[in-house]
């Protein structure tokens, strides 16, 4: 493409995602040209040649002092599928040679079409609209070559991992219910079987190897950051995980189940975290986070992400505490600033945008504190927990609007301007479609219920457990607790849930594979 190829050399230019696809060109003719000369939008689609032909055409029809955005048209998406990124291009309107970003998606590189439709409104001199910001460009240092090389490089790896995010996924939470379902009957029911000791141990380090497996998945980009196909994907994640899965052997060797357990939700729960306190640099897109090419977040480590911090710090934290024996005033004091600092990290605009874990995340670790005190929750403590949770909601609400309209910030402006209907109509539809695409939320939620009724009556070996931890036990009652509220707040629905119980389940499970020999020694 000669023609965009000469525009870009000293334009700014980036790729262009959208939330409805479909309607993307709808979007961007919004202000495509009769805009007084100043600004002259093209919208292009087709085969290269045919792309190339119309913006020589409209180049042909403006002065040289025209600013110029052209715009590739976005394809049609599968639901639950983002549309491939495609390019925009802007050059004049005071916009110099860079990388293109917004506040939308405080990305390098990446911008949403309503933010494309704001840049050209913003040249023009007229009013944009609230669910776009007008981008910025970002100065990289690169040739416009280099540029299009590295623009193309990180499309590869987003479509990359838009082909195996789901079935990944999917796979990975089949397989964990049935390895925990499968360790749970055989603690129960063949402890006095011959092999029982080895299998209990094969079943400990592969439960082992499924709770660290997400950390991997962030580590891998440690190694490369845009890796460009599937195979390559997975790959790095299973070597990055092996690596973790090793140090977890370790620690087990030194410190028991509990020890390898809670080495697994600390170490996952601290890597998620350095990477949102980084700017979530290796959480672009993930097998266990959100893709930018749905064109909703973009930014920090996403509600799946915060699930499986919650969680991992939930049982580590918890297990730690069950080792060191904790006094009481410590404990109290370990739970509020763990949970503090879990609910800011994830929640706060400025670093991740994830407000709504301002409500479960606060949930989680206001149920955590009351359960470790061995009480029953009072009508008194829902009053005290439902104004913290109000407090926190409106506080990150706040700062999201007036801070960087974020994804909230901008759905909280639409409602406010008569779209209320339409924001609330959208999250249903999405709840809806995430029980429809899969059976697999429908199970977690009944072995969710189960094992909420179990916490409440133990029994077997899981009660064993539960007496001999009994701050991991508090652990379980608000990660159930904190995960059906996540479940029915967040738009990701019961993939919060599921990720938050995961590390709670898994720890359970592997204490519950003990033999009697190593809980007597312990």
């Amino acid at each position: 493409m000669p023609v965009l190829a000469t525009l870009a050399q000293k334009a700014a230019s980036g790729m262009v995602v959208s939330r409805t696809p479909a309607e993307s060109g709808r979007v961007l003719g919004t202000y495509q040209s009769g805009t007084g000369g100043e600004i002259a939008s093209v919208v292009i689609s087709g085969t290269a040649a045919e792309m190339d032909v119309a913006i020589a055409e409209a180049l042909g029809r403006v002065t040289a002092d025209t600013a110029v955005v052209v715009v590739s048209r976005l394809a049609g998406a599968t639901p639950g599928h983002g549309a491939p990124a495609r390019v925009v291009v802007v050059s004049g309107g005071g916009y110099d040679a860079g990388l293109l970003s917004s506040m939308s998606t405080r990305r390098a590189g990446i911008v949403t079409d309503s933010d494309v439709a704001a840049t050209v409104a913003h040249i023009a001199g007229e009013p944009a609209s609230a669910s776009g910001a007008a981008v910025s460009v970002i100065d990289d240092g690169r040739t416009s070559t280099e540029r299009a090389a590295w623009l193309a490089r990180v499309s590869a790896f987003l479509s990359a991992v838009e082909r195996i995010r789901v079935p990944i996924f999917n796979i990975y939470t089949a397989v964990m219910v049935v390895l925990l379902l499968g360790g749970w009957l055989v603690a129960e029911k063949y402890r006095t079987a011959a092999r029982y000791a080895y299998w209990s141990v094969v079943l400990r380090r592969i439960i082992l190897l499924g709770l660290v497996l997400p950390a991997g998945a962030t580590l891998l980009h440690v190694v490369d950051r845009f890796p460009g196909t599937p195979q390559r994907i997975v790959a790095l994640m299973l070597a990055a995980s092996g690596l973790v899965w090793i140090f977890a052997e370790f620690a087990w060797h030194k410190w028991g189940t509990a020890g390898a357990v809670g080495f697994a939700g600390i170490a996952t729960a601290l890597v998620l975290g350095i990477d949102q306190l980084a700017g979530a640099t290796l959480s672009l897109s993930s097998i266990f986070s959100y893709s930018p090419l749905i064109g909703f977040r973009f930014f920090g480590i996403g509600n799946e992400g915060a699930a499986i911090l919650v969680g991992g710090a939930l049982v580590g934290l918890a297990l730690e505490m069950d080792a060191a024996k904790t006094a009481p005033p410590v404990r109290r004091r370990l739970i509020a600033v763990a949970g503090i600092a879990a609910v800011v990290l994830c929640a706060a605009p400025f670093l991740g945008a994830n407000v709504i874990v301002s409500v479960w995340g606060t949930v989680t670790f206001a149920v955590f504190w009351i359960a470790a005190e061995n009480r029953r929750i009072r009508p008194l403590d829902v009053a005290v927990i439902a104004v913290i949770v109000i407090a926190a909601l409106a506080s990150m609400v706040a700062l999201d609007r007036f801070t960087g309209g974020t994804h909230i910030g901008r759905a909280v402006g639409e409602a406010a301007g008569g779209g209320l209907v339409d924001l609330l109509s959208a999250r249903l539809a999405t709840s809806i479609r995430i029980f429809i695409d899969s059976p697999l939320p429908a199970i977690v939620l009944v072995i969710s219920a189960v094992l909420a009724y179990l916490r409440l009556r133990p029994r077997g070996r899981m009660a064993a457990v539960f007496e001999r931890y009994p701050v991991f036990a508090a652990a379980m009652t608000a990660g159930l607790v904190g995960g059906f509220v996540g479940a029915f707040s967040e738009d990701s629905g019961v993939v919060v849930l599921a990720l938050v119980i995961a590390y709670l389940v898994g720890g359970l499970v592997a204490l519950m594979l003990e033999t009697d020999g190593e809980v007597t020694a312990g």
